[in-house]
């Protein structure tokens, strides 16, 4: 699914551990294709797109400490084409990241 990025908004403390693990987040205004997504503990949708390939980075897990992950971005903020919110519903054709 081709989305466009409305947001590259992010607070300075995501930005410094991006940088610091080599991550390269969506750039606004830019097209993606969407191959993954994840739903979060918090019930939030997160997406991975086709043109970028981050490595996986250390999260704290509750119970296994230091886990490695896929970084994904709120689905919040790519739009369709057409300007509409993209659907969680819309995502069932893309790849679920456990």
């Amino acid at each position: 699914m081709e989305v466009i990025c409305v947001s590259e908004d992010y607070d300075t403390e995501t930005l410094s551990f991006w940088h610091k693990h080599g991550v390269i987040h969506p750039k606004q205004d830019t097209i993606y294709n969407i191959n993954s997504q994840k739903k979060h503990s918090n019930g939030k949708i997160g997406v991975t797109v086709e043109e970028i390939n981050n490595p996986k980075v250390p999260i704290d897990h509750h119970i296994l400490r230091i886990i490695m992950m896929d970084v994904t971005f709120s689905i919040n903020r790519f739009r369709k084409l057409n300007g509409e919110k993209v659907e969680a519903k819309e995502l069932e054709n893309v790849d679920i990241i456990i």
